[in-house]
């Protein structure tokens, strides 16, 4: 694994996703002959499959690794920035399946109950980015094959639900970023939070003003 370096110079592009706030996820199937599509980040949740990609670098915060053939990611961290870069990969038939979804795809009430935590775990350990062990994929590869495939949107939903709580079961995913990475922001659905942070935006104006009122 590399640490990838910082400069100055650096820029990633905030990519505004497809995903149509009416849907429950989004799905692109693409088969080519190199990865061209830069540095980039999105508020959207992404899982992303690529196949007959052997030497391409997988890129997720400052981390950097040259795939083998297959390579399978979740990322759920806000505006991580991500992208598979060419690098010594000579296939010239790489498939890849990208799907993105976001925090609502499956209710934060639902992620409470019990039947739904290992998935709600998953989640929160993808925040830095997860990269699954070869016989994950094996298992996944059928079922995001059968998704890409359904054209019922209520199936296709619950085939992702199927898929992320499938993985949300594998022992071998890895972290990705390093926990020191300051680029992606990680949030969370904690209910204390969302009060603190709620009562500090309702309350904003008023405390500058009690605070202006008092220098005076």
């Amino acid at each position: 694994m590399e640490n990838r370096k910082m400069d100055s110079n650096y820029n990633s592009i905030s990519e505004i996703t497809p995903l149509s706030e009416k849907d429950t996820f989004y799905i692109a199937v693409r088969e080519k002959d190199s990865f061209t599509f830069p540095i980039h980040c999105h508020k959207e949740y992404e899982l992303t499959f690529c196949e007959k990609a052997r030497g391409a670098r997988r890129v997720v915060g400052d981390s950097a690794e040259v795939i083998e053939d297959t390579d399978l990611v979740l990322i759920t961290g806000y505006e991580l920035e991500h992208a598979w870069e060419q690098h010594e990969c000579k296939s010239k038939k790489i498939k890849e399946i990208t799907i993105q979804f976001t925090s609502e795809t499956i209710p934060t009430s639902l992620l409470e109950k019990n039947q739904f935590l290992s998935i709600k775990t998953l989640i929160e350990r993808a925040q830095k980015g997860l990269c699954f062990s070869l016989e994950t994929i094996k298992n996944i590869r059928p079922l995001l094959i059968e998704l890409s495939k359904e054209k019922d949107g209520f199936y296709a939903t619950l085939k992702l639900w199927e898929i992320l709580y499938k993985l949300s079961l594998s022992e071998n995913a890895r972290t990705l970023a390093s926990q020191s990475f300051s680029n992606a922001i990680i949030h969370t659905d904690s209910r204390r939070v969302k009060l603190i942070q709620n009562y500090i935006n309702n309350h904003f104006q008023e405390d500058i003003l009690t605070l202006l009122f008092l220098l005076l």
